[in-house]
């Protein structure tokens, strides 16, 4: 892997504006500019029996013991330790069996495994070591005191940070929550997000394909991204490449929503309005990011919320999903999404231009020894780019060659 200085160096400018572009800024900056301008999402109370899945808004601390009671870990008979000590390898010790909540010496009481430790007692003696004869029985082993009892808060104490603020909500984390009473927790609230595709070429799928007109893609795509993520997408239509037309569209859909995202419109060409009509309605706070496919992103704040102009290209506004929107969604959820990550190596020589971050598709294929990593990428207008790939690799910015059979992180598609 060959590293170059500083890719703003590199570029001495160059680059920084072009195709009528503000200054392109990395995608570093873009992220820390999202995460200024976001606000958290709420709380809100909800049953546990519909938390799956959700990000826990506040730490949830035990209010219980669990267990709340002494209890036998054996089927067997619980005793005083100090009864078995008299056991001799060659004789045995007899116990009274005894029906009563608290035991003395020489008595014992025949439990089940999980009941609670009688009074007095302080061990529980294995069945498979006991004869039971009439009232009594034969023991022919020594416990210690404690041996084969569940104590008080062996597993939860009272107090004890049972699950994180930021957490999201898994089977084991909700099963860990009624284990201590709990009939509701507090998550954040699931961000509804409006997605509108823009274009005069875009039509639905219940229109006749003309030449010229292809199907919208991006809204579906997008949609089914985003009810992965912890989030209430709404598809909010197509709209033209017309000033009046795209303004009311966007006042109108952004009033209902926590977030807006378009996807096309926001490149440079004639048609590609979309900068303007954010800039008149509210501020545009990136034009443009150095980062491959996804160049002409744009994100705007109408008044308190934020919108995403995400590239027309099914397969750069998928990849911008993956790098940008994912993070925006992290800061609005509170909650630290991540993806599973394989060591590949690379099947062939990848080069890069420096000073500009680079999303990259990739199908893995394992040998005895390792995985190894395909590039698939077929372009940004492909709509197949991620149907043979497992996952994606990112090439930073000072980049410029990661040779064959290099090791890569390969982060898988979830």
């Amino acid at each position: 892997m060959i590293l170059l200085p500083n890719p703003r160096e590199l570029l001495n400018g160059n680059e920084m504006v072009t195709g009528g572009f503000r200054e392109l800024i990395s995608l570093k900056e873009t992220l820390e500019i999202i995460k200024h301008n976001t606000k958290i999402m709420p709380k809100e109370e909800i049953p546990l029996e519909n938390a799956i899945g959700r990000v826990v808004a506040e730490d949830v601390i035990s209010p219980i013991d669990v267990p709340h009671f002494r209890k036998s870990a054996m089927d067997g008979f619980a005793v005083r330790a100090e009864d078995t000590f008299r056991v001799e390898s060659f004789r045995g010790e007899k116990l009274k069996i005894v029906e009563k909540e608290e035991i003395t010496q020489g008595e014992c009481v025949k439990i089940t495994t999980g009941e609670p430790i009688p009074r007095g007692g302080d061990a529980v003696m294995m069945v498979e070591y006991t004869e039971t004869i009439g009232e009594e029985i034969v023991i022919y082993k020594r416990v210690a005191p404690g041996e084969n009892v569940i104590e008080v808060g062996t597993d939860v104490k009272k107090g004890e940070k049972l699950i994180t603020e930021g957490e999201l909500l898994t089977p084991f984390l909700t099963g860990i929550a009624a284990g201590v009473g709990l009939k509701k927790i507090k998550v954040r609230k699931k961000p509804t997000v409006g997605i509108i595709s823009t274009g005069n070429e875009i039509i639905d799928q219940n229109q006749k394909l003309e030449i010229g007109k292809v199907y919208n893609i991006n809204s579906r795509v997008l949609c089914d991204l985003f009810k992965k993520y912890e989030t209430i997408p709404k598809e909010m239509g197509i709209v033209g490449d017309e000033w009046e037309e795209l303004k009311r569209k966007i006042k109108t859909c952004i009033e209902g929503v926590d977030l807006l995202v378009l996807s096309g419109g926001s490149s440079v060409g004639e048609d590609d309005i979309l900068f303007k009509v954010v800039k008149e309605l509210g501020e545009v706070l990136v034009h443009g990011i150095r980062i491959k496919p996804g160049k002409p992103t744009l994100i705007g704040k109408i008044g308190e919320k934020l919108l995403i102009g995400l590239p027309g290209y099914p397969a750069s506004a998928v990849a911008n999903f993956y790098l940008i929107i994912i993070p925006l969604l992290s800061y609005l959820l509170g909650v630290e999404f991540s993806f599973p990550i394989i060591p590949a190596k690379l099947k062939k020589k990848i080069t890069s231009t420096v000073g500009r971050y680079e999303f990259l598709t990739v199908k893995l294929t394992k040998t005895s020894t390792s995985y190894y990593a395909e590039p698939m990428w077929k372009g940004s207008s492909a709509i197949t780019n991620f149907k043979e790939s497992d996952g994606f690799i990112e090439i930073k910015e000072e980049i410029e060659l990661i040779n064959k059979e290099e090791t890569v992180e390969v982060k898988l598609f979830v």
